[in-house]
């Protein structure tokens, strides 16, 4: 997520036979998503499980391939490293074009890491770059692709070859400097890294919050409201880490960054899309929302209160929750967080009436809270379940930032 002179830094693989056993499955709960920027998920599968040398690319063909049409506009797909034996960082880019100054992932030597990414493609592929002295090995997952065709639609993406709009240590997009303890930051985007001057729904940012002097959490949210009780990335000292994060603007099209720590930290940004404004009503397209706590099982909301045993599965009433109306939805944009597992491990979110997928949506460390962005399709009853795979308690969080349509 950084300019990176030399790189360090969220839906992820359980484990190496998961990640061999991985299905190249069809897309038979694809829903037809013919507008424009409209999006269409499917059953996950594995695009690319190989390794990259150091300071390599590899050409990932993701267009024509297991129910993404030739001209979908974009991907939305999982990025993994796996122990890698070097600390990096990966970037991922439009085949086709000079690789950006932005980063998607960033990683510490021996690490299981992943990152939710929503990238335009290119010659019908994506552009994987390892951004360290090693080889490394990467998995990208699909999950989904928004269709091409055009302009995108009320509520449509329309992707970007990514731009870095905020670098607090460098100046861009806000005054260079280190964020205060409790420090908030305002960054304009609309007329800004591609995104028009009005008409603009939510963009799709990559957040980075750099060499933390203290473990804590951000938050990104429009800059006319207040700040919601939610966190969008949680960060432990002094590693760096990013998450994908789809946020609505302020009127002015601004939003705030948040560092919800006692120390200081840098915090970077760059801009993968934006979502067209209006009031989205074909299939695929997105609503955005204030973001909402649905579940916590620390607490009590949206399950039972209590951790969750190992591998062992919460059932989430999405639907009528948090923003998300009963009926007509196709999936959320849910931002899942598992809190202090007492052991390593994996989780995945999947539709409630359909098999556990072989694919995760993040991977974790004991006693490390860590989160990712997922686009997860819900159930005929509006629910998605929450798996727990590994073999200690963990405690899943899970808040609300928008919902993508169901079509006729």
């Amino acid at each position: 997520m950084r300019r990176h002179t030399a790189g360090i830094t969220a839906i992820v693989m359980g484990c190496a036979a998961t990640i061999a056993t991985l299905l190249s499955a069809t897309n038979a709960n694809a829903v037809v998503a013919p507008a424009a920027g409209a999006y269409a998920p499917i059953t996950a599968f594995n695009l690319f499980n190989s390794t990259i040398a150091a300071h390599g690319t590899a050409v990932v063909t993701v267009t024509g391939a297991s129910g993404i049409p030739v001209g979908a506009a974009a991907v939305a797909m999982d990025v993994i490293v796996v122990s890698p034996p070097v600390s990096g960082f990966a970037s991922v880019y439009p085949s086709g074009t000079t690789r950006p100054h932005t980063s998607v992932i960033d990683f510490t030597a021996h690490q299981r890491i992943a990152d939710l990414v929503i990238t335009k493609t290119g010659n019908n592929a994506v552009n994987v770059y390892n951004g360290s002295a090693g080889t490394a090995t990467f998995v990208v997952n699909a999950i989904g692709y928004y269709a091409g065709g055009g302009a995108p639609v009320a509520g449509g993406l329309q992707p970007l070859t990514p731009v870095n709009v905020l670098d607090t240590g460098t100046g861009v997009g806000a005054p260079a400097g280190l964020v205060p303890a409790h420090g908030t930051v305002t960054l304009q985007l609309t007329g800004r890294g591609g995104i028009p001057a009005s008409n603009v729904g939510a963009v799709v940012l990559d957040v980075a919050y750099v060499a933390p002097t203290r473990s804590g959490f951000g938050v990104v949210y429009p800059s006319d409201v207040g700040r919601p009780g939610t966190s969008n990335i949680d960060f432990i000292a002094p590693q760096t880490i990013s998450n994908l994060v789809i946020t609505k603007l302020s009127a002015s099209g601004a939003v705030n960054l948040y560092n919800g720590s006692g120390g200081t930290v840098r915090i970077e940004a760059n801009v993968f899309g934006y979502f067209a404004g209006g009031t989205p009503t074909a299939g695929g397209t997105l609503q955005s929302l204030t973001p909402a706590n649905i579940l916590d099982t620390g607490t009590g909301v949206g399950a039972p209160a209590g951790l969750v045993a190992a591998h062992a599965t919460v059932t989430l009433q999405v639907t009528g929750r948090g923003g998300v109306p009963s009926t007509g939805v196709q999936g959320a944009v849910l931002n899942i967080a598992v809190v202090t597992p007492t052991a390593g491990g994996y989780a995945t979110v999947y539709p409630s009436d359909q098999a556990r997928p072989p694919a995760a949506t993040l991977n974790f460390t004991p006693n490390r809270t860590i989160a990712n962005l997922t686009i997860a399709q819900v159930s005929a009853t509006g629910t998605v379940s929450l798996y727990n795979g590994s073999a200690g308690t963990v405690r899943f969080v899970a808040n609300v930032l928008g919902y993508t349509i169901l079509g006729a």
